[in-house]
């Protein structure tokens, strides 16, 4: 089913736990606003449900609170799901944190956050058309898995930052057609074989544009 939130702002002082497959959780664009009051837990939480859409809204988290709690979370069990058109701001963790496989996320504004914009670990991932300011430095995208897509993305780092804008650690994945600028280093990737990376705008890292080792 689907939870339709008009325009206007709403406060979330507990955590929206997906409970059932296919539900979709839409607002009417950026103008409809949850505003966290903590992140003292996941704001939106899914376990082992499927085929989750969430779309069309922005949140604002409660950042430099210091707390663990991320914006979106989808465990392992959390499979085919879509996260599509959502301003995030202001995260105090992790923006979106997927653990399954087969997820879109797509079509994002993400800045800042004071942890991982996108952590994703599972397998056929897609990541693609995000825009992702960081001002804190802090590593911008970790894939982990295999047969993962990341394409069309920008991410601006922080200028003479330390951290990796994209952290590639998995077999088989697809890095292309990115813009990144600043950071530490742009791609790296780790221990793994079978990627695939090229036509990437990488400019001004602090240390180096693709590392692999």
């Amino acid at each position: 089913g689907e939870v339709y939130l008009p325009q206007g702002t709403y406060t979330c002082a507990e955590q929206i736990v997906i409970d059932y497959d296919y539900t979709t959780i839409r607002g009417s664009g950026w103008a409809t606003v949850i505003n966290v009051a903590s992140q003292s837990f996941n704001v939106i939480y899914a376990n082992t449900q499927d085929y989750v859409t969430l779309k069309d809204f922005k949140m604002i988290g409660s950042a430099g609170a210091g707390q663990s709690g991320d914006l979106i979370n989808f465990a392992a069990g959390s499979t085919n799901n879509v996260v599509e058109n959502l301003y995030l701001t202001n995260s105090d963790d992790i923006s979106i944190y997927m653990l399954g496989g087969n997820n879109t996320i797509t079509g994002n504004f993400i800045s800042p956050s004071d942890n991982y914009a996108v952590y994703s670990a599972g397998n056929n991932n897609i990541i693609t058309e995000n825009r992702i300011i960081q001002t804190a430095d802090v590593m911008a995208m970790y894939s982990g898995g295999y047969w993962n897509r990341i394409s069309s993305n920008y991410i601006q780092a922080p200028q003479n930052g330390s951290q990796y804008v994209i952290w590639l650690n998995g077999y088989f994945n697809t890095v292309s057609g990115n813009e990144l600028n600043g950071g530490g280093t742009g791609i790296i990737i780790e221990l793994y074989h079978y990627n695939t990376v090229s036509d990437n705008n990488i400019y001004t890292p602090n240390y180096y544009g693709i590392r692999v080792y």
